[in-house]
């Protein structure tokens, strides 16, 4: 076993936050000046950082434009780069110092008229990107044989992954069947490992195959998940909800995460429901819980227009969410 003591610079931080309002128009209009939203807050290496916007301005001096700022939520002085980005402007990439529970920012990003004429039928993104630079770090006692094991375990699933040699067991999805390793489905899932262990009980076990009643682009993304940790952006967002129930039935906790996040970012009025049903079926608390909120706020429609979305759900979920 090899120990090593480094002193070098650590990398430069680099964390990008975004906020979403929905229904952004209507939200700007009736905000009085000095009503913000904040993002979580999220970490710059040591420093609590939010997002904050002001949809009609930080006070009454800056009514009539969108302030957007970065706030230091630390106790101490911060150096750092920031950005910001909106689909109508941009600002350069700027170094500030902000103060220990200071912000920095634009009073008007943008102002009213533009952002009147963008955000029509679109929702408001703001992000924030922000870069500190590392510093000067001692790392005493690293296991350099315990990070090179970690790099080729890496190498085994990959190249295991491209030639799939030697394979013992077939995930069929739609008909297609996707052969692969019994070991590596079992460090993936507790569910494949208790379903493949040699005295288990299961028929999936005896005939080495587990039918699964997805499509079968979702199942070569699933297979390459449990290889890689590793998804097509377009496939996991067209099929978010089956990625879910594939997290959810195998135990897969960060395939699970992973779609939960995505389906927060993709939820709105056309979604809310299947997302509702999919996250009180498949325990997706967070999924539930945001869906719920936005179909209480749009409660009207679902009685009106939008009545055919309501039959989607199921008596008790009707009964559980009050929207009988």
């Amino acid at each position: 076993m090899a120990i090593a003591t480094v002193y070098g610079k650590g990398p430069k931080t680099e964390v990008t936050a975004s906020l979403t309002m929905k229904d952004y128009l209507e939200v700007m209009e009736t905000s009085e000046p000095g009503k913000h939203y904040d993002t979580d807050e999220f970490m710059v290496k040591e420093t609590p950082m939010r997002l904050v916007v002001y949809p009609n301005g930080y006070s009454e001096e800056f009514r009539g434009g969108v302030g957007v700022y970065l706030a230091n939520r630390s106790q101490v002085e911060v150096k750092l780069k920031r950005q910001f980005i909106t689909d109508v402007k941009s600002s350069e990439m700027e170094e500030k110092t902000i103060p220990a529970g200071g912000m920095t920012g634009f009073k008007r990003f943008p102002p009213h008229e533009d952002a009147k004429e963008h955000y029509k039928e679109k929702d408001f993104v703001v992000k924030v990107k922000v870069e500190m630079e590392g510093e000067v770090v001692k790392v005493v006692g690293e296991n350099l044989d315990t990070r090179k094991r970690k790099a080729i375990a890496q190498e085994i699933l990959e190249n295991a992954y491209r030639k799939m040699a030697w394979t013992d067991f077939i995930l069929e999805f739609e008909g297609e069947e996707l052969a692969c390793h019994r070991n590596i489905l079992a460090g993936a899932s507790p569910v494949f490992a208790a379903m493949l262990e040699p005295a288990s009980q299961f028929i999936e076990a005896e005939e080495g195959r587990a039918v699964i009643k997805l499509p079968a682009a979702v199942g070569r993304a699933f297979l390459r998940y449990i290889y890689l940790e590793d998804i097509e952006e377009e496939i996991l967002k067209e099929e978010v909800i089956a990625f879910l129930e594939l997290g959810e039935r195998y135990e897969v906790e960060k395939l699970k995460d992973l779609a939960e996040d995505r389906m927060l970012q993709l939820l709105d009025r056309e979604t809310m429901m299947d997302f509702m049903m999919a996250g009180h079926h498949f325990r997706a608390a967070r999924v539930k819980a945001a869906a719920l909120k936005l179909a209480r706020i749009h409660l009207a429609w679902l009685r009106g227009e939008g009545k055919d979305e309501m039959r989607k759900l199921d008596q008790d979920l009707l009964i559980e969410f009050s929207l009988l």
